[in-house]
């Protein structure tokens, strides 16, 4: 003879937190050197309990300006600003690891990336008709006007430039440069 005693109840599992993170890589793109870049990184927990984790980057020209959170709050999410601040020439790749609680990937890998092409200086030598120079002429550069005397343009990257010179009492020339 057997006994068989069943007890009603629900099995509930231990809250657990979840990471995902938007976007999945951050490409900063061509950028000048010695600049400071900055993105965001949404890091979410749609877990249903607290997410605490750590970020580590694996080069020093990718970081984190700030020095938290460190944790997200269920169904909730924080921004992260990741920053880029190269000081060479260059294409830079990286990893940001973040490394949490989390039960879904407690250890997740962000791609980091950006290049930093050599940069050119452009220099205007506005003159009359007369090869007389002309001070304080106002140059548009790809549709942004500059202040008027401003003719030296530095670290732009390579491409090219549509620009228009006027001077009061002077015949504009416009044109493009590479």
């Amino acid at each position: 003879v057997c006994d068989i005693f069943m007890k009603r109840g629900n099995i509930t599992e231990e809250p657990q937190a979840l990471i995902s993170v938007d976007p999945a890589s951050i490409d900063f793109g061509d950028v000048a050197i010695d600049g400071y870049y900055e993105q965001t990184l949404t890091i979410s927990n749609p877990g249903m309990a607290v997410l605490s984790f750590g970020l580590s980057f694996s080069d020093d020209f990718f970081y984190t300006p700030t020095d938290g959170p460190v944790s997200v709050d269920p169904q909730s999410s924080v921004e992260i600003p990741i920053a880029f601040q190269p000081t060479a020439y260059g294409n830079f790749s990286a990893q940001l690891t973040i490394v949490s609680n989390a039960a879904n990937e407690p250890e997740l890998i962000v791609p980091l990336s950006g290049n930093v092409p050599e940069t050119y200086t452009l220099e205007f030598i506005v003159n009359d008709e007369n090869n007389v120079p002309v001070p304080d002429a106002v140059i548009t550069l790809n549709g942004e006007e500059f202040p008027a005397g401003n003719y030296i343009f530095e670290q732009l990257l390579p491409g090219e430039y549509d620009y228009l010179v006027e001077r009061e009492g002077f015949i504009a020339v416009s044109g493009s440069v590479e």
